[in-house]
């Protein structure tokens, strides 16, 4: 747990190896790296196995993500080599800090909301997850990311556009789907072990609406100042005129910048 701690650059990698070995749930080294950095993400410095705690944290990735059966913790768990860890260092032992879901959610919402406010009084600078369709890397604000998962059965839904894939049931909660790659008039290609679906949560119009886009790959969170964005061009007043927000220019290479609310809000959501 330290050792995650202190170097979570060394640790997210192996936590992607071993969480994700298939490659089904689209995990992402820079992503995990976030989390294990994150104030009201995974703690792992003073990890000690509780069974209460761990069969929390396994009902939950059973009955809520899908991952794995169940398992009689009480004869899995062995604590005597914590129990030595803890007495070589000098510390009592104690459980691992489970944060109420509820707060974290609320916490996060809210300081995301600050960070979205300040974003827009200083222009578009602000953290972006940067994904590929095709040879070409696109960015978003990640206020508006839910979150991001792997490719699941999507039900198709008559009488829609093209890019709508259809629909997909996330614990109980149905989200429409697009492909994003069809969506801005790009070639459609056959899914990967990478493709995967990004939920995203509109912010204007329709507050809380949330919208699935399949994208082919993630590749990182970026963080940009104003002064690294440069306008949108000129597209005319087509359907899809707006839905550049910038263009970012980075070491790597520039990345177009989406406006999620102009590209998802209409006749998608609803």
């Amino acid at each position: 747990g330290r050792f995650i701690a202190r170097h979570p650059d060394k640790a997210a990698p192996i936590a992607v190896e071993f969480l994700d070995p298939d490659k089904k749930l689209a995990l992402q080294v820079p992503v995990l790296e976030r989390v294990l950095t994150e104030p009201m993400g995974i703690k792992t410095d003073d990890l000690f196995p509780v069974v209460e705690d761990l069969d929390r944290i396994q009902r939950y990735m059973v009955e809520h993500m899908g991952i794995g059966t169940l398992i009689d913790l009480e004869r899995f768990v062995d604590t005597r080599f914590a129990e030595k860890a803890c007495q070589a260092a000098g510390s009592a032992a104690r459980p691992s800090k489970m944060h109420d879901l509820s707060q974290v959610v609320s916490e996060t919402t809210k300081r995301l909301n600050d960070r979205y406010t300040l974003k827009h009084t200083s222009e578009k600078g602000g953290k972006h997850l940067v994904f590929h369709l095709a040879d070409q890397e696109y960015g978003i604000d990640i206020i508006s990311v839910k979150e991001i998962i792997g490719m699941m059965p999507i039900r198709s839904v008559p009488r829609t556009p093209r890019f709508v894939k259809g629909v997909i049931n996330l614990r109980g909660k149905v989200i429409p789907v697009i492909d994003l790659r069809l969506k801005l008039g790009l070639l459609e290609q056959p899914y990967t072990e990478k493709t995967c679906i990004i939920i995203t949560e509109i912010q204007q119009g329709r507050p809380g609406a949330q919208v699935g886009m399949v994208v082919d790959a993630v590749s990182e969170v970026l963080n940009l100042s104003p002064e690294d964005i440069e306008g949108p061009p000129e597209l005319g007043s087509g359907e899809d005129a707006g839905v550049i927000m910038g263009i970012a220019k980075t070491d790597a290479g520039a990345r177009i910048l989406l406006d999620t609310d102009r590209l998802l809000g209409q006749g998608v959501s609803g």
